[in-house]
């Protein structure tokens, strides 16, 4: 009797590998492809009601009950769509080894809630909430609604929601963008300054005022930044939902505060202290003066790298974060 116990343990174990709650089982391989050929990053995939995740190559397969012939494939990733086939709905292949192809693009919910955002801040900006316009802008966004709450399952409180982010994300860029640019463009006012008057400031008293007025325009828009920045990193986190645009900007305000100003901005504020006790002696010392100019223009050279990176960190941000205007994009 042991042998025959034996075997049946493994007639048992042999059948549970091959069942899904108790049936036998299929394997269904598919392939999600993009679109545009973008490349995708693992997304979760159900098949009827078994869950899988494809691999870097959008790759998947999963275990399906054996009488199935059709399934019915869903992302549950609301950021994409199956284009083809036509409603999720593929035919399984008799042979387990066929993979089936998926096309999925980017889900039209965000250009839709988009249109949602747009005829609603119209409404809000139009005079006379009888006029012909508002009535038609209205239809629209009924329309749109019905849309978003039907085909895409959004709430009231979630089109409340988008509507306050975009708002958030169009004043924090607007102010953002003004801070970093006024920042910037003191920046490289000082540096003209001092390439092309701190020669002569040693010898004329208003060239020596343009340069200490340039200092102080500079350190107006430096405390200007240095109090605000935490602020706005908190903004670009909170309405844009992002992680990655909140430290992109975060390592550039770094780069700004601290090795732009730090190192290269309060050498010329020593040096512009310089020119001025030299100008005060009342005594030429051509020696002295050389030395100053040497080290002023060794300093301009350095702080011209520098701005030069910071526009380009400054550009590619405000960039990022004025395409990246709907409210359901993150990263």
């Amino acid at each position: 009797m042991k042998p025959l116990y034996l075997f049946f343990l493994v007639i048992i174990s042999l059948i549970d590998i091959n069942c899904v709650h108790g049936q036998s089982t299929q394997k269904f391989k598919g392939h999600l492809i993009h679109n545009n050929n973008k490349v995708v990053a693992p997304l979760e995939v159900r098949v009827e009601s078994f869950l899988t995740i494809t691999n870097n190559s959008g790759y998947f397969d999963v275990a399906i009950p054996a009488d199935l012939v059709q399934a019915r494939i869903e992302l549950t990733d609301k950021r994409f769509m199956i284009l083809y086939p036509t409603g999720g709905r593929v035919l399984i292949p008799k042979d387990p080894k066929l993979v089936t192809d998926i096309i999925i693009a980017e889900s039209s919910e965000n250009k839709t809630l988009s249109a949602y955002i747009d005829y609603s801040r119209r409404i809000e900006k139009t005079v006379g909430g009888n006029s012909a316009e508002v009535r038609a802008l209205k239809a629209q966004l009924d329309s749109v609604t019905a849309l978003l709450t039907k085909q895409y399952n959004l709430k009231e409180a979630d089109l409340k929601s988008a509507i306050e982010l975009q708002k958030g994300r169009e004043t924090t860029y607007t102010q953002l963008s003004e801070t970093l640019n006024v920042y910037l463009n003191e920046a490289k006012d000082l540096e003209n300054a001092f390439k092309y008057i701190a020669d002569y400031a040693f010898q004329n008293q208003d060239a020596l005022k343009e340069l200490i007025e340039a200092i102080n325009s500079y350190n107006t828009a430096y405390e200007k930044l240095n109090a605000v920045h935490q602020n706005y990193y908190t903004a670009i986190k909170n309405n844009w939902q992002s992680d990655e645009l909140a430290e992109n900007y975060s390592n550039l305000t770094d780069y700004a505060l601290n090795d732009l100003h730090k190192s290269k901005i309060l050498p010329l504020n020593n040096l512009c202290r310089s020119i001025n006790d030299y100008v005060s002696k009342g005594k030429k010392d051509d020696n002295l003066k050389k030395q100053i100019l040497s080290q002023v223009q060794q300093a301009v050279n350095s702080l011209t790298q520098s701005i030069q990176v910071l526009n380009d960190k400054t550009q590619v941000l405000l960039t990022k974060l004025q395409t990246k205007t709907s409210p359901l994009s993150t990263d």
